[in-house]
């Protein structure tokens, strides 16, 4: 049997390994005990975690089952023609496909019959391994979980809509950094998102939590969002609307009370791949980008959620306050 290469770095008082065999990535070590324990899962498929540097590695395997025999279902039947046990060798022989085939002088009774085996103990397969410890690393929180909604996607497996998120997957890293570090370290090196996920993450966002009472959304499309502000009147005036209702002849006019104007307060834009007002999201590591997004996400829905209203004095955007 190949040996199979384990790979280590010292975490704390823990390794992260993974392993290759024949020169190909072999992560899949859970089915193997070391030093008599699992592996626990870490937060990277990739990456298992084990309490030291190990020893001995084994497989628990079964073996096949032995005295294979088919038993008469209904023991009253028994007679010369048709004993209590048969044994499989003796009842069957092995078709060249590898299935076992009743004889012609038994086959008229195999309904009659059913096949039993006993089981053998589970035996202890040691597997060859090489251990190679690549260096020791501080110990790290685990990464930041990722998870802002951006809205609807069409999903053709399910044929309907379904929530899409960003996720961790959509962060960005420079490439020397995945060269050099093992993937359970990448998340603690310096990264960003795309100003096209930041655009999705920050429309969902202002959706979920505008207030209308103070603001709306007046724009709402993949490459152009705005927001109105709704600025309180110091001074209401009372303006006529006419209108011709489906089905009349006649138009119909209609006094409106003016207790507010709009004025924009937020705008996004995708000009030809150049966004505007999208903010560069970067941190030195995972968790500094997801406290700049989070800064951000709430700064913005202050601003946009705050109450205005006119000054009294000069009908101007002045003053700020709750709305009256």
């Amino acid at each position: 049997m190949d040996a199979i290469v384990i790979y280590g770095f010292k975490v704390g008082d823990d390794y992260y390994i993974t392993a290759q065999k024949n020169g190909y990535n072999h992560p899949d070590l859970k089915r193997y005990f070391f030093d008599g324990s699992k592996p626990r899962p870490s937060f990277d498929q990739h990456w298992s975690i084990i309490d030291k540097a190990p020893s001995v590695i084994i497989e628990k395997k079964p073996q096949p089952d032995i005295n294979h025999r088919y038993v008469l279902i209904d023991d009253t039947l028994i007679s010369d023609a048709r004993p209590e046990v048969l044994m499989r060798d003796e009842a069957c022989y092995r078709a060249s496909c590898g299935d076992w085939v009743w004889k012609e002088e038994y086959a008229q009774y195999k309904s009659l019959y059913t096949l039993i085996s006993d089981k053998q103990p589970i035996v202890d397969e040691p597997i060859p391994f090489e251990w190679q410890e690549l260096g020791e690393v501080e110990p790290f929180n685990e990464p930041t979980d990722y998870n802002y909604p951006v809205g609807k996607v069409w999903r053709s497996y399910s044929s309907k809509h379904e929530d899409d998120y960003v996720r961790r997957a959509k962060i960005q890293h420079q490439d020397i950094d995945r060269a050099i570090f093992p993937s359970f370290l990448i998340h603690t090196k310096p990264c960003k998102i795309s100003q096209k996920d930041a655009y999705a993450i920050i429309r969902e966002h202002v959706k979920l939590n505008i207030d209308p009472k103070y603001a709306r959304v007046s724009s709402d499309y993949d490459f152009s969002f705005q927001v109105m502000k709704k600025i309180t009147l110091a001074k209401p005036f009372e303006s006529t609307k006419t209108y011709k209702p489906i089905g009349k002849r006649k138009n119909i006019t209609q006094k409106i009370m003016n207790t507010v104007k709009e004025q924009p307060v937020f705008s996004m834009e995708d000009r030809k791949g150049v966004w505007l007002n999208v903010p560069e999201f970067e941190g030195k590591d995972e968790d500094e980008l997801k406290g700049c997004i989070d800064m951000y996400l709430e700064q913005l829905m202050v601003e946009i959620n705050e109450p205005i209203v006119e000054c009294p004095k000069c009908c101007g955007t002045g003053v700020k306050g709750a709305a009256h």
